[in-house]
């Protein structure tokens, strides 16, 4: 309903600039003449050399940034987790942290954490 009423609005307000637009006249010029000026040809032939501005070249490309974020999160994270070579107990750290992020973000979106775990559904209720 509020997206159908939403799209009206639109339309009406579309619909009054429309016609807003077509009421209104454009004053006439009083500047009098225009006068034409011509590119200076030196300036012209610089950016011509300039290899900044030859854009016929090829374009290089780097890393995505969806790439550099994947390449930190193996080597921040799963690098550590999958070789623990040390024997430190980094694992469990970074276990808590998810499971923090995890609760923080059912929280913010305020979701029962047992409806997510065991998939339960509301009960409907009779007004």
């Amino acid at each position: 309903m509020t997206k159908r009423l939403c799209i009206l609005f639109a339309l009406a307000v579309t619909w009054c600039n429309m016609t807003m637009a077509v009421a209104q006249t454009v004053p006439a010029d009083t500047l009098g003449a225009v006068t034409l000026r011509t590119a200076d040809s030196t300036l012209a032939a610089a950016f011509r050399a300039d290899p900044d501005f030859n854009y016929q070249g090829e374009i290089a490309e780097g890393e995505s940034l969806l790439d550099v974020a994947w390449d930190w999160f193996v080597e921040t994270i799963l690098a550590p987790l999958l070789t623990n070579s040390q024997g430190d107990l980094r694992w469990p750290v970074y276990l808590l942290m998810a499971i923090a992020v995890g609760y923080a973000v059912l929280k913010l979106l305020r979701i029962e954490g047992k409806s997510v775990v065991f998939g339960r559904r509301q009960r409907p209720t009779i007004n």
